[in-house]
C-alpha cells in the first residue's frame, strides 16, 4: 500500500508545481515548496512518512527537520537523537528543539503541537499536556545547565562537589517523582473518563494504553520507588486496615485514593523544597521567593489537614460500625 500512496502523492507534487508554482508571479526564492507528509491507512496499522523537496518525495525512516532555519536546529537534534529513541523521548525531544527555536528565531512563536502516528491510530496530545511537558523540559533542562560547567571544573573541591552532585541527583530525583505522581494523576482521571463498560478494543483504550505521554510506572511501582513514602503508607494501612482481602470496591476504590493522596501531599512538598532550590521562584533567600514556598508550603499543609480529617472521619465511621466489613 506504501508505495501506491507514493505514487499518488507524486502525482499530485507534480501536477501542483507544474501548475501552480511555476506559473505564479512569487519570486523564485519563494517557490522552494518543502513538506513531511504522514499517511496512516484506515483499518491497518502501517505508518508511512515521506519528505517532499520541491516535486522530489523520499521515504523518512530516522530523524528529520522542515521549516525556518532548520540547519540551526540540526546540531543540537543530532546530539541528543538516536534511531532507537522511545516515543516519550522523541517528544520531549520535539518540545525542546521548538523551545530553542521560540528563543532564538523571530519567525517561529506560538503554541507547540505534538502530533501522534501509531499502530493504534494518529492523534494529537492536548494542548494542556504540551504545556506541562514544555514546562517539564524547561525545568530539566535549566538544571543541566547548571551543573554543565561545574562537572569539568577541576578547582572545585573534592568534598565541595560531591555534596554538589548529591545536591543535584536529590533535586532531580524528587522533581522527576513529583511529575510521575502529576501524570499517575491524570492516567486515573482518564481512565475514569473512558466508557464503561469499555469495549477491550474500543479505540479510546487503544489510544489511552499507547499514549506516550501516559506510558509511565503505577501509582504502586512509584510508592516503591520512596521508601519514606512507602514507610508511612504502610503504616497507614496497617493502623487503618481499611482495605481487608473482602471489603467492598467502594472501600478498597477509598483506600488508593486517601493512601495515593497521602503519598501525592509528601511528594509535592518535597518538590516544593526542591523547586526552592533549583531557582524556580527567584533566586533563593530573597523575600519574592520565599514567600513563594511558604503560600505553597501554607497550601500543601492545609491539604494535608483536610486529608487527616478525612482519615479520622471514615476511622470514625468505622469504629461506630464495630469496623466490620460491608
Amino acid at each position: 500500500m506504501g508505495p501506491a500512496i507514493k505514487i499518488k502523492i507524486k502525482k499530485l507534487l507534480h501536477g501542483y508545481h507544474r501548475n501552480e508554482v511555476a506559473l505564479s508571479a512569487a519570486y523564485e526564492d519563494d517557490k522552494h515548496l518543502s513538506f513531511i507528509i504522514c499517511v496512516k491507512q484506515k483499518g491497518a496499522s502501517d505508518v508511512f512518512l515521506w519528505k517532499s523537496v520541491g516535486p522530489t518525495i523520499r521515504e523518512v525512516n530516522d530523524l528529520t527537520l522542515l521549516g525556518w532555519e532548520e540547519p540551526m536546529y540540526w546540531r543540537e537534534a543530532s546530539r541528543l537523537y538516536e534511531s532507537d529513541v522511545p516515543s516519550s523521548e522523541a517528544i520531549l525531544l520535539g518540545i525542546h528543539l521548538f523551545a530553542i527555536a521560540k528563543e532564538t528565531s523571530n519567525v517561529i512563536s506560538g503554541d507547540t503541537k505534538v502530533i501522534v502516528a501509531r499502530e493504534s491510530g494518529m492523534y494529537a496530545l492536548e494542548a494542556n499536556e504540551v504545556r506541562e511537558l514544555e514546562q517539564r523540559v524547561k525545568v530539566f533542562t535549566e538544571m543541566s545547565d547548571a551543573i554543565l560547567l561545574a562537572l569539568p571544573d577541576v578547582t572545585i573541591p573534592p568534598v565541595e562537589f560531591r555534596e554538589y552532585l548529591a545536591g543535584f541527583q536529590d533535586m532531580a530525583i524528587q522533581l522527576h517523582e513529583h511529575f510521575m505522581m502529576y501524570i499517575n494523576h491524570l492516567k486515573l482521571e482518564r481512565l475514569k473518563a473512558l466508557p464503561h463498560p469499555l469495549d477491550i478494543n474500543s479505540p479510546e483504550l487503544a489510544r489511552w494504553a499507547d499514549d506516550p505521554y501516559t506510558q509511565l510506572p503505577t501509582i504502586e511501582s512509584l510508592q516503591r520507588t520512596n521508601a519514606e513514602d512507602a514507610a508511612r503508607i504502610k503504616k497507614l494501612a496497617e493502623e487503618w486496615s481499611i482495605a481487608p482481602p473482602d471489603s467492598s470496591a467502594e472501600r478498597r476504590q477509598l483506600a488508593v485514593d486517601l493512601l495515593g493522596a497521602s503519598a501525592a501531599l509528601n511528594t509535592a512538598a518535597k518538590s516544593n523544597r526542591a523547586l526552592y532550590k533549583a531557582g524556580e521562584y527567584g533566586v533563593p533567600g530573597e523575600p519574592d521567593a520565599v514567600a513563594m514556598r511558604q503560600n505553597i508550603a501554607s497550601r500543601i499543609h492545609k491539604a494535608n489537614e483536610e486529608l487527616m480529617a478525612m482519615i479520622e472521619l471514615v476511622k470514625t465511621f468505622r469504629t461506630r460500625a464495630g469496623g466490620g466489613n460491608d
